[in-house]
Formats: structure tokens, C-alpha cells, sequence
């Protein structure tokens, strides 16, 4: 099990060199890449394909969201009609 790192924060709010970021020192992400390499019109297939993927995943949220409100509520059925309409937009190719 790993343990875990106290930070007195009061410390870190005394400093004056970058406080809690410079404390933890958090590199940024690596680019991702395609091992092993691709031409490039199968890597934009690739690309296109991974997009595409993610925007059906969002579809669920808003359809999720807009049959999980209560229409009793006024600013509910609207907010729903909007929920479904972009869910429609999602949809369209």
C-alpha cells in the first residue's frame, strides 16, 4: 500500500516559489503516439474513429440527463427539450 504524503499547507503559502504546484512537481502528459507508426491517412482514421467514440459515449450523458429530470418542473420540460435536441445533433453524421 502506498503511503501517503502530508503537505502543511500553512508552509506552502509562506513560500514564494510556485506554493502547492512546485511543491508536488506535476509534469505534464506525454503526446500521445500511435506505436508502431501509421500512414498518415490511416492515422487520421484512427483519430477520426477515436472522436467519433467519445462523442457517441457524451450521447449517453445527455440522454441520461434529460429523462432523469421531473417535467413537473416548467424549467425542467425546457431544459429537457434542449438536453434531447443536442442529443439529436450528437447523433447526426
Amino acid at each position: 500500500m502506498r503511503a501517503v504524503q502530508r503537505i502543511d499547507l500553512r508552509s506552502l503559502q509562506r513560500r514564494k516559489s510556485g506554493g502547492l504546484a512546485a511543491h508536488l512537481a506535476i509534469a505534464p502528459a506525454p503526446p500521445l503516439t500511435i506505436e508502431p507508426r501509421l500512414a498518415p491517412s490511416d492515422e487520421t482514421a484512427f483519430w477520426l474513429t477515436a472522436a467519433a467514440e467519445i462523442e457517441h459515449a457524451l450521447l449517453v450523458q445527455y440522454l441520461f440527463a434529460a429523462y432523469s429530470l421531473d417535467e413537473a418542473q416548467s424549467e425542467a420540460k425546457s431544459l429537457k427539450q434542449v438536453l434531447l435536441q443536442i442529443a439529436r445533433e450528437e447523433m447526426a453524421i
